[in-house]
């Protein structure tokens, strides 16, 4: 994704940018990965994303970022499917995985007593208070009252520490965003950039 941008290198959740010849373009690398939690988002910024040094980061969570694991989480989504394949009841595929990581997150809820969010946040709060430049965490509008709260809580650590919940988007049976989701995504974030003043346009 190239976007038209002043002079700052961007990372976009975990997106690295890249400064482009001349300064105003920017190549963005979107290190995100499937099924990633907060811990495991934070692992990657430090082994992959880090040496690029950034001048802003970019935080997309979801609820379930906060309440997974991301290893365990994977072993109880494929036992979840397999049962899901065997009663024949959902035949869509991407509807059927849907389903398999939604039992499966209520499983390891059940199971932890919220100790993984307590865990996760602790992680995320860390992480913020570790980095020197400004972070954007975003959220969509599927998150719990509670999570936004959480997530709005973080903006005190520091000045330069925002958020803001996206506008709903366009999204496919898997709850992921379609390709028209992805460009609401990318235009809401720019907005949000230009909106906290994050970046100015020249």
């Amino acid at each position: 994704m190239i976007l038209s941008l002043p002079e700052k290198k961007v990372i976009f959740s975990f997106f690295i940018g890249i400064q482009a010849a001349g300064g105003k373009k920017y190549e963005v690398l979107n290190l995100g990965e499937s099924a990633y939690d907060v811990d495991f988002m934070i692992r990657r910024y430090e082994l992959r994303g880090k040496k690029y040094n950034p001048d802003i980061i970019v935080m997309l969570l979801c609820e379930c970022d906060f309440t997974e694991l991301a290893g365990v989480m994977d072993r109880m989504v494929d036992k979840h499917e397999y049962a899901l394949l065997r009663t024949g009841n959902i035949t869509n595929t991407m509807a059927r995985k849907a389903q398999a990581i939604k039992e499966a997150h209520d499983d390891l809820i059940r199971m932890t007593d919220n100790r993984i969010e307590a865990y996760q946040l602790e992680k995320l709060q860390e992480f913020l208070k570790s980095v020197d430049r400004p972070v954007l965490l975003l959220t969509d509008d599927s998150t719990s009252p509670r999570g936004v709260l959480e997530l709005r809580t973080m903006t005190t650590l520091r000045s330069d520490i925002y958020f803001s919940i996206l506008p709903a988007f366009d999204r496919l049976p898997d709850m992921h965003p379609s390709a028209e989701g992805y460009r609401q995504i990318a235009e809401d974030i720019y907005g949000d950039l230009l909106r906290f003043s994050i970046i100015a346009v020249h």
